[in-house]
């Protein structure tokens, strides 16, 4: 593999500021990053299309190129998956902005998940509404041309989305050109068996 097919990834410079990941990356020869949308470094409440604007000429003059865009999605208030059409209705919502987000970056690929769903809910009750809100996340993204990676959590965080099968099924179900698979060894890895 080269480095030219990796991407180097502020999840690791959370105690750095942006500009030393920036320096950091381009000094060790990246040509791509992946970007953590979150805080300290993108929170996008905190952004505006200027500072978006600014943001992206900062990864350009690194000779970067950003190929990854990945918003918080483990943290905050967000999952597809929940019970409650008005907390889902705001995950929609996020996962939206930061589409348009990504293209202002100039980024055509962004990380989404299922989020997590109660124990005592009928999985089949929380995949319909995660297929349903994944839908419309997945209709925004073909009109602004970004590709969505679904990544799937470990059975240890969510029911919903955490075997090769279960993905499959919901990829089947939104039936989007712009939706597809991500497999993540960080999260295959620590449970093995059943996943993946």
């Amino acid at each position: 593999m080269e480095l030219s097919q990796l991407c180097a990834a502020n999840y690791h410079y959370k105690r750095y500021t942006l500009d030393y990941f920036l320096e950091s990356a381009e000094r060790l020869g990246y040509q791509s990053i992946e970007l953590w949308a979150s805080g300290p470094h993108l929170h996008l409440e905190d952004f505006d299309t200027a500072r978006l604007a600014e943001l992206n000429r900062k990864i350009k003059a690194h000779h970067l190129a950003l190929r990854c865009f990945t918003p918080e999605q483990c943290v905050y208030a967000i999952s597809v998956s929940h019970p409650d059409k008005v907390y889902r209705d705001r995950t929609v919502d996020f996962f939206n902005q930061h589409i348009e987000a990504a293209v202002q970056l100039d980024c055509d690929h962004m990380v989404v998940s299922t989020g997590f769903a109660y124990l005592d809910v009928d999985a089949e009750d929380a995949f319909g509404w995660c297929a349903e809100a994944m839908g419309r996340i997945a209709r925004k993204a073909e009109q602004e041309g970004v590709t969505l990676a679904v990544e799937p959590f470990t059975k240890y965080t969510t029911h919903i989305c955490n075997e090769a099968s279960q993905l499959r099924r919901l990829l089947r179900t939104v039936n989007s050109p712009r939706l597809m698979g991500l497999a993540d060894k960080d999260v295959i890895a620590p449970t093995a068996v059943g996943t993946f």
